[in-house]
Formats: structure tokens, sequence, C-alpha cells
């Protein structure tokens, strides 16, 4: 007795290897900025100080009127960002499911990073709508 099983759904095409080459390219430039963005986040924890009228203000502001070392550091937060986000969606468009799970953990840790990094700006944000004029 034979049985033959035929399917006339279509398998999912394999990884293609020159995206996945463009998404390592993306992922390592994230990386490097990365790096240069925790050295920049050290040097600005430690020895810049923010000034009071740039806390609770948009990030714009921040960048326009702060310090220099503060607004580079916003600046490749930003680009950081928009790599993670990058890298997520070349990973699906390479359909490799191992690098859609490593794009999508790295971009939730670039966001839970940057909220942790703004919550005390925010905070003070809050507060100050609150005080009696």
């Amino acid at each position: 007795m034979s049985l033959q099983a035929h399917s006339s759904a279509r398998p999912l095409r394999g990884a293609n290897p020159a995206r996945l080459a463009r998404m390592r390219q993306t992922s390592l430039a994230v990386l490097t900025l990365l790096v240069l963005e925790y050295g920049i986040g050290m040097y600005v924890n430690l020895y810049v100080t923010v000034p009071r009228t740039d806390h609770g203000h948009r990030v714009a502001t921040a960048i326009a009127s702060g310090p220099v070392i503060l607004s580079l550091h916003i600046a490749v937060g930003l680009l950081i960002a928009v790599g993670s986000i990058g890298v997520l969606v070349q990973a699906v468009r390479a359909r490799h499911p191992a690098a859609i799970t490593g794009a999508a953990l790295g971009l939730f840790a670039v966001a839970f990073a940057s909220a942790i990094c703004c919550t005390p700006f925010l905070r003070e944000r809050r507060h100050a709508s609150r005080k009696p004029t």
C-alpha cells in the first residue's frame, strides 16, 4: 500500500543570500553606532550638566539648544533607532527566522534603553505642568 501526498501549497523560498549580506552590513553599522553611543553616553553622564531649561522640552529643542556632546548623543541615538528598524525590515524581507527574532529583540532593547534614558526628563515635565502659577 502506497500513500502519496501531494500538496498544492507552495513551500517558502529560502533566505536570499544577497539580502542577508546587506542585512549583516546594516547590523554592523548599527552595532558600531551603538558602541559609539555607549562611549558618548558615559561621557555625557559623567561630565555634562543638562541645562534646567532643556528639561521637559522636545528632542529637537534639546538637540538645537543643548551642549554639543548632548546633541551628538541624541542624534546618534536616533540613528540607532532608525537603523534598528531598518535591520528588522531587512530581516523580514530576507525571510530568515533567526534574523527576524534577533532584529526584533534588538529593536525592543533599543526602545527600552531609550525609554529609560528619557524617563527623568519626562518626569520633570509632568511635575512642572502640575506646579501652581
